[in-house]
Order: C-alpha cells, then sequence, then structure tokens
C-alpha cells in the first residue's frame, strides 16, 4: 500500500506541473495574440503611418553630426 501511496504522490506532482507549463503556455500564448492584434491594427492603418513619416520628413528639424565629437552644438 506504501508503493501505492508514493506512485500517487508522484502523478499528482507531475499533473501540477503540467499545470504550470500549460498556465505558462496560455500566457505566452496571450501575449502572441495581443502582439498579432496589434501588428494587424497597425497594417490596418498604412495611411496613418504614411501620415507620420510625412511628418518626420517636413520637420524643420534637422540632424547634423558635430564637427568636433566633443561638443554638442544646438
Amino acid at each position: 500500500m506504501d508503493r501505492t501511496a508514493k506512485d500517487v504522490d508522484r502523478t499528482v506532482e507531475m499533473m501540477d506541473r503540467t499545470a504550470k507549463v500549460v498556465d505558462r503556455t496560455v500566457e505566452m500564448m496571450d501575449r502572441a495574440t495581443k502582439v498579432v492584434d496589434r501588428t494587424i491594427k497597425v497594417m490596418d492603418s498604412p495611411d496613418k503611418a504614411t501620415d507620420r513619416t510625412n511628418k518626420l520628413k517636413e520637420s524643420p528639424i534637422k540632424l547634423v553630426a558635430p564637427l568636433n565629437p566633443t561638443k554638442i552644438y544646438i
């Protein structure tokens, strides 16, 4: 009888571990779903991305490498 109890305990431990792994997998799948949803949302609105890019291109601020790298010119 003692051997059967040990086997049952081991089985319960393995089931607990499996449940934890499944929980983690579900969390990761939820995160992946959120990423996919965001990606689809961005792909559905390419005009907004293009508008933002055009605004950046038209911006009066130009990034220029300083002549002397030890000094920062503003």
